[in-house]
């Protein structure tokens, strides 16, 4: 049987983990900064492609939709035929979507291929997880996937900086193509570096059903969302979609009662810790999501700011996750999860609440100090929390256990985006919308300071109560254990799941 981190504490396959988590942060990274870059392009890209809000959001909806469903698929694929080998694949396919994505000549190309990205995507972020969680032992674990998380989290609010900085030196495509060598060198360090994992022949078929219900009830949900503020609750099609939606949801209940191998292991979730950390990342993403997407309006409609400037205004929140993320991540090896995930999202809970006093006069200084909170919390909560769900499953099952991580955390932002979108296109009326992309000064800030308080004391709200709730963690620190040991699951987790 091969060596692992978890056996050795050193090495894997006679590799270096550091190298392993170098290769693996960065292929998180691109893939990160790939969906935040495009936040500052979307008014070139309207203007360039002749296309309307309405399509160009399916620029950026299309890469999240994909990515929550097929992030779970990804992981299940790794542990069955590898996760050396479908790691490197997706990297493959994440780049030629990148390429192809900045010789696109019409929108809807553009969403092809931002859907071939994601589908890369996916499978590089349900990997890079276990694939660290696999090369370093427990009692090193946490230090390992606080650098990890906090190279995935910083990218998320870096990449409208990098996507500034090229829109102003380069052409729009180079919004995409800048992955593509990126991609190359981790395709080149990975082949090389990666260890060769195992494949679990334990799993059998693809859910088809069970994904198909998930897409049509996701769907049928966001569409909802989004429109139900502006056409009315009791339109027909809003009601429709929300029958359609529910009829959808219970379908994928029963799928996956009955799936051979379905695409969540509901058993996995009678785990104290793997519940409370899935449910804590969903909550945090529906609350979290809502901060990028309203001050890039906020600094550019109501402040009028470039780009460019308003990506520099959100440094303030990248740089206490950059700093927080490896230093909590190593103090969840030696305290536990519970103090450090539940006083984050306590802490990001302040700081939702005081992005909620920001007016139209406040000081840069003002809003920096209340991002700054923000990203602080972050930091506390996403090491440790990723921490607490991968040490709460199995070697064999830590593939899905990333993947339905991250799966969850994508359908948080996805439900966050609808309802900011739908909310804001109630108040603001579509030339508004358009006039706050490109920095206008006429910009109805009364009403859409109102709508954003509101926004933010609902989210501050959600973070409280994902606060509360993982106080119901686990709090002993992991200890190392052999490799027999981590191997048997004290619940079924295949049909006797149901």
């Amino acid at each position: 049987m091969e060596k692992t981190g978890g056996d050795t504490g050193r090495t894997v396959q006679g590799r270096s983990p550091w190298m392993v988590l170098i290769v693996t942060s960065i292929a998180a990274l691109t893939a990160v900064f790939n969906g935040s870059t495009l936040n500052v392009a979307l008014p070139t890209l309207m203007r360039v492609l002749h296309a309307p809000v309405t399509d160009i959001g399916w620029v950026m909806m299309s890469y999240m939709v994909i990515m929550a469903v097929a992030v779970v698929h990804a992981g299940k694929l790794a542990d069955r035929l590898g996760r050396k080998r479908v790691f490197l694949i997706g990297m493959a396919i994440f780049a030629a979507g990148a390429l192809a994505s900045g010789f696109a000549r019409n929108v809807a190309a553009l969403i092809a291929f931002r859907a071939l990205q994601a589908l890369g995507g996916a499978t590089v972020m349900a990997n890079s997880t276990a694939i660290v969680t696999d090369a370093f032992p427990a009692d090193r674990r946490g230090s390992a996937l606080g650098i990890n998380g906090m190279v995935i989290g910083a990218g998320s609010v870096v990449g409208p900086i990098i996507g500034g900085v090229l829109l102003s030196v380069a052409s729009w495509q180079w919004i995409f193509w800048f992955n593509v060598p990126i991609a190359c060198v981790v395709l080149l360090l990975g082949s090389r570096i990666l260890p060769h994992y195992p494949s679990n022949p334990r799993h059998r078929r693809f859910d088809v059903w069970g994904t198909l219900a998930l897409v049509v009830g996701l769907l049928a949900l966001l569409g909802a969302i989004t429109y139900g503020t502006l056409m009315g609750w009791g339109h027909p099609l809003i009601v429709a979609l929300l029958l359609l939606g529910g009829l959808a949801c219970g379908g994928f209940w029963e799928a996956e009662r009955h799936a051979e191998d379905p695409i969540i292991r509901f058993a996995l979730f009678r785990r104290r810790g793997y519940a409370v950390g899935h449910v804590s990342v969903f909550l945090n993403a529906l609350a979290r999501m809502s901060v990028m997407f309203l001050m890039i309006f906020y600094l550019q409609g109501a402040r009028g700011y470039t780009p460019l400037q308003a990506a520099i205004v959100m440094i303030p929140m990248a740089l206490p996750m950059m700093i927080l993320g490896p230093i909590a991540g190593s103090l969840s090896d030696h305290i536990g999860s519970r103090l450090l995930t539940s006083g984050g999202l306590f802490l990001a809970a302040i700081g939702l609440w005081g992005m909620s006093t920001v007016g139209d006069h406040s000081s840069i200084l003002y809003v920096a100090i209340w991002l700054a909170v923000i990203g602080a919390g972050s930091g506390l909560f996403n090491s440790p929390n990723t921490v607490s769900i991968m040490n709460s499953v199995p070697n064999d099952y830590r593939g899905v256990a990333a993947g339905t991580r991250t799966m969850l955390n994508n359908l948080g932002m996805l439900f966050s985006l609808s309802v900011t979108v739908g909310l804001m296109g109630a108040v603001l009326p579509n030339t508004n919308v358009f006039a706050a992309a490109h920095g206008a000064s006429a910009f109805p800030t009364g009403p859409f300071l109102h709508t954003t308080h509101l926004i933010f004391w609902g989210a501050t709200l959600i973070n409280v109560v994902a606060a509360v709730l993982s106080m119901f963690r686990e709090s002993k620190p992991p200890k190392s254990r052999p490799r027999s040991q981590r191997m048997h699951l004290p619940v079924q987790v295949g049909h006797a799941a149901h």
